[in-house]
Formats: structure tokens, C-alpha cells, sequence
């Protein structure tokens, strides 16, 4: 039996399903996807797929004073990397909360 474009889900839409005569149907999967039907991460944790190089890339560390900003984290199913952004400084008797805000310290868990 030939697997089709159908049986694939047509690649859940997150690639592109080519059918060839004689030949079972593939995926293209789109930048960063991968898997039969393009729904597994392209990359491994810790990496990022860039698009320009067409290959993975670990993800950038930040650097002491600076953290990923939330929601950008690079996990190995982004086309991008980690995007870093500076520590807040907070004043005496203050420190910075894992959401980058100054909470005073007699809240300290």
C-alpha cells in the first residue's frame, strides 16, 4: 500500500506533501519541524533551526545581568534564538522575581 498526502494529514499543515507516481507520498516539512507528518521539533533541546543557515544551532546563552525574556525561549522547535534582555535593578531591600520585577524583601519566600 502507497501512503498518500491524506494518510499524512497533509503534513498537519506545517509542511508541504509531495506525491510522486509509484512513490509513497513525503513531507517537507517547514523550517524547524520535522517527523513523518512535520508535527515533532526540528532541532534538539538547547538548539534553534536557522532558517538562513538551513541548519540547527545551539541557542545563545545570556550573559551575567541579562535573562531570556519570557516567551521567546529558544527550545528546539523555534526558528530563532534566546532573546535577551537586561536584569531590572531594584533599590535596597528589593530583589528582582523570576517575572523581572522588584518585590521587597520581607516577601521573600
Amino acid at each position: 500500500m502507497t501512503t498518500t498526502c491524506q494518510d499524512l494529514k497533509n503534513c498537519n499543515n506545517q509542511g508541504l506533501c509531495v506525491e510522486m507516481p509509484g512513490e509513497p507520498a513525503k513531507c517537507r516539512c517547514n523550517p524547524g519541524r520535522s517527523g513523518k507528518t512535520c508535527d515533532e521539533p526540528g532541532c534538539q533541546k538547547g538548539k534553534f533551526y536557522n532558517i538562513h543557515l538551513d541548519m540547527c544551532e545551539w541557542c545563545s546563552r545570556c550573559p551575567t545581568g541579562q535573562h531570556v525574556l519570557s516567551g521567546t525561549e529558544c527550545d528546539g522547535t523555534t526558528t530563532l534564538d534566546n532573546v535577551c534582555v537586561k536584569n531590572k535593578v531594584c533599590n535596597p531591600g528589593y530583589f528582582v522575581n523570576s517575572l523581572n520585577e522588584c518585590q521587597p524583601c520581607d516577601k521573600c519566600p
